[in-house]
């Protein structure tokens, strides 16, 4: 199986005042196409911090990230926003949909940053809303979803432009018991028939069960987790 997302001794230290504070050192990490991996730990482990780094959003402290062969540093921020659009796809706790945009136009901004013309994004979108069970809510606007309808379109954006990876940080941490475990599943479904790489930070012992494999950060490192601990 051929390797997706490769990390290499990351190191991520921040600076409180004159005090630095290390999230983790010497961190190392390899995805296998295909994969559905989660991130497990306490909070303030650092699992928000390493997909951030991992997405390019963030620039680690010292180490090396390449994704589908291509190494994240060294290129200008025009050129490195241009691969996440095109490769990665985001999905937040907080799920960042524009509040005076609809289901649809907030679907279509990732085509629309990248020089796509709405008429022509639309139609993928119109098929993701479906796929995620919103077809009938694609002119509502953001303030009309529930929490987890909004958290469905965030998806449905995630995946528009056919990435690659998918990075997801607490993808449930704002829903209820019930609205988590359909949003579980539905991430599954869409990993699957979409043949994703999915990364996916969570504090959820029901998500975590769901990956082929879990990944703990403890003290700055990461422990791979038997699955069968994870029974409840």
């Amino acid at each position: 199986m051929a390797t997706l997302l490769q990390a290499q001794d990351l190191a991520q230290t921040f600076r409180v005042g004159d005090i630095p504070l290390t999230i983790f050192e010497n961190l190392s990490l390899e995805i296998q196409k295909g994969e559905m991996v989660a991130i497990t730990g306490e909070s303030g482990a650092g699992k928000s911090t390493l997909l951030y780094l991992l997405g390019g959003l963030e620039a680690p402290t010292r180490g090396r990230i390449s994704i589908a062969g291509k190494a994240l540093e060294g290129n200008g921020r025009r050129e490195q926003a241009a691969f996440r659009n095109e490769v990665i796809g985001f999905v937040f706790q907080f799920h960042y949909l524009l509040p005076e945009f609809s289901a649809l136009e907030n679907v279509c901004i990732p085509r629309l940053i990248g020089g796509e013309a709405f008429p022509s994004a639309r139609p993928e979108a119109e098929k993701l809303l479906r796929e995620v069970g919103l077809e009938g809510r694609a002119h509502h606007r953001v303030g009309q979803l529930s929490g987890g309808e909004q958290q469905r379109v965030a998806l449905a954006r995630a995946l528009i432009n056919r990435p690659q990876l998918l990075l997801a940080d607490e993808p449930t941490g704002n829903l209820d018991y019930k609205t988590s475990g359909a949003m579980i599943d539905l991430l599954r479904r869409l990993h699957q028939e979409h043949q994703l790489t999915s990364l996916i930070a969570t504090h959820s012992f029901e998500v975590a069960a769901k990956a082929d494999r879990v990944l703990n950060i403890h003290q700055g490192r990461l422990i791979e987790v038997d699955k069968k601990t994870l029974a409840r």
